[in-house]
């Protein structure tokens, strides 16, 4: 993963503070691509340009996309939670900031995320497909499906290019980790920091979605709950970690 790009992109990731979004633009930064990061953490990883802002600031959002190839839009209230006071500003105006922004950016690329949990109310008996109808039970996943039919509109609306990643269960910390440890369910849904960093940098460089297109793929490890074939079709993903493999995290 360590080897450079053919073609350098500029990408600016929000959330990159975050578990997924320091991941994610360390790798990219390696294959040097210019990584301009920002969160409303004081805290970011070593890449080119880190900017702390909040989401919500839409004059802000405008200075980060300004000059991107691509928007990697990481940043959200991570778990479910109280709608008002902590889903609503990050999940749900943050989402519409963004987007605004990359779109008066003309970015190339805009790859926003969703989550397993839209999905969270079909069981998981059966491999899932892209195309099965959301079963949310909780806000959060509300959240992404937002998320989701934004994406939508801005393609349509405005001949975005978008691209929504739906995350397995990715282990951020030790707490994490030993609630997928108790969960009976986990091995349907695992995504380790490996796989996590070999999607994007798939969805980065061999992105095969045309202008004004829109997607949504699962980033999964192998042996998941649902249907990569689409994931493998667009941008080339397959996943290499097996449950429990490829995954960093200070104890």
């Amino acid at each position: 993963m360590d080897s450079k790009a053919k073609e350098i992109k500029r990408i600016g990731i929000t959330g990159c503070a975050g578990a997924i979004g320091k991941c994610v633009s360390v790798a990219l930064h390696k294959r040097g691509h210019f990584i301009r990061g920002c969160d409303i953490s004081a805290d970011g990883p070593e890449i080119d340009e880190y900017i702390q802002a909040d989401i919500c600031d839409l004059e802000a959002m405008k200075s980060f996309a300004e000059g991107m190839d691509i928007i990697i839009h990481l940043a959200a209230f991570p778990n479910n939670g109280n709608f008002m006071e902590e889903i609503l500003e990050p999940n749900f105006i943050g989402g519409y900031m963004i987007m605004e922004a990359a779109r008066e950016a003309n970015i190339d690329l805009f790859i926003g995320t969703s989550s397993i949990q839209v999905n969270s109310g079909s069981g998981f008996d059966e491999k899932i497909s892209i195309d099965e109808e959301a079963q949310p039970v909780n806000i959060y996943a509300v959240s992404k499906i937002y998320a989701e039919a934004l994406g939508r509109m801005y393609s349509n609306a405005h001949d975005m290019s978008v691209l929504i990643v739906r995350p397995g269960w990715f282990l951020r910390d030790k707490k994490t980790r030993d609630q997928f440890n108790k969960s009976e369910m986990s091995s349907k849904f695992y995504l380790s920091h490996d796989d996590c960093c070999r999607f994007y940098i798939a969805a980065v460089e061999t992105n095969s979605l045309a202008k004004g297109a829109y997607a949504v793929l699962w980033m999964m490890s192998k042996g998941s709950c649902v249907d990569m074939d689409v994931a493998k079709d667009l941008i080339a993903y397959e996943a290499q970690d097996a449950v429990g493999e490829g995954s960093y995290y200070d104890d």
